[in-house]
């Protein structure tokens, strides 16, 4: 772990034990005012350190923060943390690295603090959240950054392989806990607007609903983690908001979707207004660091897997479904993908899917999803028919393949991120 003085230099601290009893006083009477200068706090709590007096720095620190509104909260939080921790209070320390993260989103040493600090109660799935949050916020041109990566990737690496000896370490953790924290790269309407995901190599994954994985598909959250060469982005329901663009809010259609459609939804919402690669939760062979530098190095607008045969794709009647048929080969597979955002592709199958919806809203309001895998006319878990007015396809491959027919030309085909497409569930 890091150590306080990395995060805010303290000053010496002299004088005498009458002194330094006279000075806490007065600090605390400061402190509980909201008048003690943060120089001061910092100065005090180190001469109540050497002195023998931690609890009683402790407590300053807490008082101070409770009363005093000041821009570096963040670092005295982490202060906090340290001491807290070397307490051996472990669980009041990963409070403080917590709320110094709240303060400032992107304080890349309070979350390897905080991270360590998880792993050392045991607590596996949090500390992999907070070092998949790490990863994605790094700059890596800069050295420093590198480092950073680096030790996160590594402690990362070593966690999934634990947990893939130890499955259950994952399973029995509700997956809403297993979420990335908010990062500098989601704050504002103006980061949002800036962020092109395909520039920073990231891949989204989701998990939507309040259900725990099955083991073959935790498996495949730790490949796509170790096993894809990117950082990754993985988004539930908690972090969702995160990535809904004020100026694009999500349809109002979507409360009344289905897990499954849902998903369908947002991988098209994410690849149009950020880009980058988009994957289901299935286990990934080989890195996607080849095909990320091949479409970066093109101009076309999408990078997929070739589809593998004429049934795999959307079975639309008529003429289009026989054109989707006969040039499958040209087409691109569903599951895993890599964007350029707002193209040509995005912005029709976006404008698509928003028109599907704009008509099938009435209905689903007064039939909304039952079931997360729910379709019209399945039989639900009561008995009942369902009338939710949604097929399976219907906001995937019906609306995804004939976009990609229309732009074949502009699409590179690539088995490098094709996932594994049997035995993940």
């Amino acid at each position: 772990m890091i150590n306080s003085s990395e995060a805010v230099h303290h000053s010496d601290f002299t004088g005498s034990a009458v002194s330094l009893s006279q000075m806490t006083e007065q600090a605390f009477d400061l402190a509980g005012k909201g008048v003690l200068s943060a120089v001061d706090l910092l100065n005090m709590v180190q001469g109540l350190a050497q002195g023998g007096q931690t609890e009683r720095g402790i407590q300053l620190y807490r008082l101070w923060l409770e009363h005093t509104e000041s821009p570096i909260a963040y670092a005295i939080q982490f202060n906090l943390g340290v001491m807290l921790a070397n307490a051996q209070d472990d669980a009041g320390a990963v409070h403080a690295y917590r709320a110094a993260i709240l303060h400032r989103p992107n304080f890349k040493e309070a979350y390897i603090n905080l991270a360590s600090l998880l792993e050392r109660g045991k607590q596996f799935a949090e500390a992999i959240a907070v070092w998949r949050s790490l990863l994605t916020m790094v700059d890596l041109k800069v050295q420093d950054d590198r480092k950073l990566y680096m030790q996160a990737l590594n402690s990362l690496t070593r966690l999934l392989e634990l947990c893939n000896e130890n499955p259950e370490i994952m399973v029995s953790v509700p997956i809403n806990q297993v979420v990335m924290l908010p990062t500098e790269v989601h704050a504002g309407r103006d980061r949002l607007e800036k962020f092109d995901a395909l520039s920073a190599g990231i891949i989204f994954v989701l998990w939507l609903g309040p259900y725990v994985m099955s083991e073959k598909r935790s498996a495949a959250v730790q490949s796509i983690f170790r096993d894809s060469g990117r950082p990754v982005c993985f988004i539930t329901d908690a972090t969702l908001h995160e990535w809904e663009h004020p100026d694009y809010p999500l349809h109002p259609a979507y409360r009344y979707l289905s897990e499954v459609h849902r998903a369908d939804y947002l991988r098209c919402y994410l690849m149009h207004h950020y880009g980058g690669g988009y994957t289901d939760i299935k286990p990934v062979p080989q890195p996607w660091t080849t095909c990320f530098r091949l479409f970066n190095e093109s101009d076309c607008l999408a990078l997929g897997y070739p589809e593998i045969s004429s049934t795999a794709v959307a079975q639309l009647p008529g003429e289009l479904g026989d054109q989707l048929r006969t040039h499958y080969a040209e087409l691109i597979g569903y599951c895993s993908m890599i964007f350029r955002r707002r193209s040509a592709i995005t912005f029709e199958w976006m404008e698509t899917t928003h028109h599907k919806l704009d008509e099938l809203l009435p209905i689903l309001q007064m039939h909304p999803a039952q079931h997360p895998m729910d379709q019209l006319g399945v039989r639900l878990p009561d008995g009942t028919v369902s009338q939710y007015p949604l097929q399976w396809t219907a906001l995937g491959g019906n609306i995804f393949h004939p976009v990609i027919l229309k732009y074949r030309q502009r699409v590179i085909k690539h088995t490098g991120i094709m996932p594994q497409l049997y035995d993940y569930r």
